[in-house]
């Protein structure tokens, strides 16, 4: 089973910024796990979510 990585760690496996992520959060693109306040994220559902966008993550990464 996947750890829950933080907005940080997901940002540095991705190779873009934590706001980046946050954008990406809020607009639906990754699910995101709530740990009281803080954004935690599961890579395998990142993976997951990702290929199933109709653009490929590097497309959608430049749209932010």
């Amino acid at each position: 089973m996947d750890r829950l990585l933080t907005r940080q760690e997901l940002a540095e496996r991705l190779g873009v910024s934590a706001q980046t992520v946050d954008r990406m959060a809020a607009r639906g693109d990754i699910r995101v796990h709530r740990v009281g306040k803080a954004p935690r994220f599961l890579w395998s559902e990142i993976l997951q979510d990702t290929a199933e966008q109709p653009v490929s993550m590097a497309q959608a990464l430049r749209r932010v």
